[in-house]
């Protein structure tokens, strides 16, 4: 009987002591698990989820987390870095309520303002899905922020409403966003390959272009909207920079174009971009270009271009597809480019090793840039010529001068409003762009892909559809509005 008092007491003590000063409530929060599931408890907030996250670290096998259905506001993201721990884990999953759909979320889990913040690694994989995020990441800009050497990573039926963006990727790590849906209100996704802010992307570019191939990150089956608010009439889909490869392939975008950085206001462009297969339209009756690139190699083919209003493209300034190097019309902003904003023929070198960046180095000689074989090359250009301009549309190597590697456009087609499908073709006039030639730097076909290029045979194949790390079930695609096929 005293014992049963005495139990009586201490809970009684454990209570108002708690209340009284404020224990955590998420030491009472604990991760239920059966196997390798486990459930976030509520409330579900961030420190709850991380419960979730710090066990799973200990588990071994494919592990799942579950979110039940809620509603919740984050103040701080979730931070899962599978570098440390996870050494018996062979993939970590986070799921939102719900049975998933065919395309977005069911809307049951509900996350606003923060996301999640993961680095992985090499040979183990990650998966977010089902989850409706709204709000305004504001902490890395996005819901989802990759870093690390994860080749595996998936992020699939997200449904957004967000004020930014979608996805940052960091570094030399691939993968996969498909079958997300909603609304943008800024640029929805931006990749680089500057690992931890270290050679602004000489890595990649040393490593040169592979077209077709998994090391790359890809945006497929989406069907996302960008809404104004009273800023930009459309707004870039997903920015490359820095090394960057991107393929966005299978998508209906409304009011998104497609496109990524030359070396101007980066340290160095996106390396390689491939577009095929996007149904693409926008809303505005004198519209720039629904595709507007301006560095490196790729592919650009398949892809209809529809204005559903009745108006006009300005043609000869802007038409459905751009190819531009701002470096021809002094928009230089960056390090180096600040000090030589155009391309030019002078004898001016800056230091290409992966660890630097080489707009912060300057030299004279391999010796400069810490003695490492062929750091130290000309900006720009042959020697007497500008061209090629360093990184720009046609490049795809770190040599100097950079070799050739012509970007292939066929079959693109462009309709305003009733009118009838007709031929979309590059454009390269933007504000004086004269170092992209069509036949040197690209060449294009109203139907079939360009058999070569600037002596230069083609023997592009594009990567599996759909990407592996889908999985083994029905593949829905988007479809796109107005009764209007996609190719």
């Amino acid at each position: 009987m005293q014992n049963d008092k005495l139990k009586i007491k201490i809970l009684f003590l454990v209570i108002i002591f708690g209340g009284v000063f404020g224990l955590a409530r998420n030491s009472w929060a604990v991760c239920s698990w059966n196997g390798n599931s486990g459930t976030v408890a509520a409330p579900y907030a961030v420190t709850d989820l991380a419960d979730c996250v710090s066990d799973a670290a200990d588990k071994a096998g494919d592990v799942v987390i579950n979110i039940p259905a809620c509603d919740v506001t984050w103040t701080t993201d979730v931070d899962v870095d599978m570098t440390s721990g996870f050494s018996n884990v062979t993939s970590l999953s986070i799921l939102g309520n719900g049975t998933i759909p065919a395309l977005g979320s069911t809307g049951n889990t509900k996350i606003t303002d923060k996301g999640i913040n993961f680095t992985g690694v090499l040979g183990k994989g990650f998966r977010v899905a089902n989850i409706y995020y709204s709000g305004a990441p504001t902490t890395y800009q996005a819901f989802l922020v990759v870093r690390g050497s994860s080749k595996s990573w998936r992020i699939d039926h997200i449904t957004f409403d967000i004020n930014d963006r979608a996805l940052l990727v960091y570094g030399e790590t691939y993968g996969l966003l498909d079958h997300c849906n909603g609304y943008s209100h800024s640029q929805f996704a931006n990749v680089a390959e500057n690992t931890n802010g270290s050679g602004g992307g000489n890595s990649s570019w040393i490593k040169g272009s592979a077209l077709g191939s998994a090391d790359a990150v890809y945006l497929e089956d989406n069907n996302i909207e960008y809404v104004n608010q009273g800023g930009e009439e459309m707004m870039m889909f997903c920015d490359g920079d820095q090394g960057g490869r991107i393929v966005v392939r299978h998508n209906i975008l409304k009011n998104h174009y497609l496109g990524g950085h030359d070396a101007s206001s980066n340290n160095r462009s996106v390396l390689q971009y491939e577009m095929y297969d996007n149904f693409l339209e926008t809303t505005y009756t004198s519209s720039e270009d629904l595709i507007a690139h301006r560095g490196g190699t790729g592919v650009i083919f398949n892809n209809d271009m529809y204005m559903s209003v009745d108006g006009s493209w300005n043609y000869g300034l802007d038409g459905p597809i751009g190819l531009y190097n701002y470096r021809d019309f002094s928009l230089g902003t960056v390090g180096l480019w600040a000090n030589d904003p155009t391309c030019q023929n002078s004898v001016v070198k800056g230091c290409l090793n992966s660890a630097t960046y080489w707009s912060d180095n300057l030299c004279n000689s391999d010796a400069d840039c810490g003695g490492i074989i062929g750091a130290c090359v000309r900006i720009d250009g042959f020697s007497g010529t500008q061209y090629p301009c360093r990184d720009q549309i046609g490049t795809g190597d770190n040599a100097s001068p950079q070799g050739s590697h012509p970007y292939l456009l066929w079959n693109n087609r462009v309709k305003i409003y009733a009118g009838n499908w007709e031929p979309a073709l590059a454009t390269v006039t933007r504000n004086g762009t004269y170092n992209i030639v069509k036949g040197r730097d690209y060449c294009e076909e109203e139907t079939a892909m360009p058999t070569s290029c600037n002596s230069i045979t083609t023997t592009y194949i594009p990567y599996t559809y759909p990407h592996p790390l889908q999985g083994e079930r029905d593949i829905v695609s988007p479809t796109a509005p107005n009764g209007l096929a996609v190719n």
